[in-house]
């Protein structure tokens, strides 16, 4: 498996994700999966009792079909996702959509090499030459790279940047906190 080393906590969720990838391949639509994966995973976010409700559609088959259903219609889902959310009820698995939505954006963007930096930054001021850092990363990584970017004013300063587990902190609040901890006796 040349996806090995792509790791998720629940392994049938593994398996649906990675189906459901192979089909959008097969199908020569992967943007358009994944945009409809985004779509359906907002949705749930917004469902009140989203787990209970999910849990319960898995079971009583009924409503899990009109569920899908109604879900299909509303987001024009296309009728690959719309099987596969009948596959879920089939299988009793609808309450691991949630889950399944989560990693299949995470394995999409493995398999299709692409890396996405968050930065964020206290004011747009933070970052002087913020297209020179972005031209830096783009040098120091191959392949797609998408920046996501984000003001968060309680970093008073400066910028942090995370790229998967990895976080590099260059903000005035970071500073000020290793400065307290160094003046504390503590070790950094």
């Amino acid at each position: 498996m040349a996806d090995q080393n792509f790791v998720m906590e629940n392994i049938v969720v593994g398996r649906y994700v990675r189906s459901l990838y192979a089909v959008s391949v097969e199908q020569k639509k992967e943007e358009e999966f994944l945009q409809q994966i985004y779509s359906i995973r907002s949705f749930l976010n917004k469902m009140p009792n989203r787990d209970k409700l999910l849990k319960k559609f898995s079971f009583i088959s009924q409503e899990g079909e009109e569920f899908v259903r109604s879900l299909s219609d509303d987001l024009h889902l296309l009728p690959q996702l719309s099987n596969f959310l009948k596959l879920l009820i089939k299988n009793r698995r609808l309450a691991a959509l949630p889950e399944i939505c989560k990693y299949y954006d995470s394995f999409y963007q493995k398999k299709r090499g692409k890396k996405v930096f968050y930065i964020t930054y206290a004011n747009n001021k933070s970052i002087e030459n913020k297209n020179d850092l972005f031209n830096q990363l783009r040098n120091m990584f191959t392949g797609y790279i998408e920046f996501v970017e984000k003001e968060d004013p309680t970093l008073m300063g400066g910028f942090q940047i995370r790229y998967q587990s990895k976080l590099l902190d260059y903000s005035l609040k970071s500073k000020l906190s290793r400065l307290e901890r160094v003046m504390k006796g503590e070790s950094l």
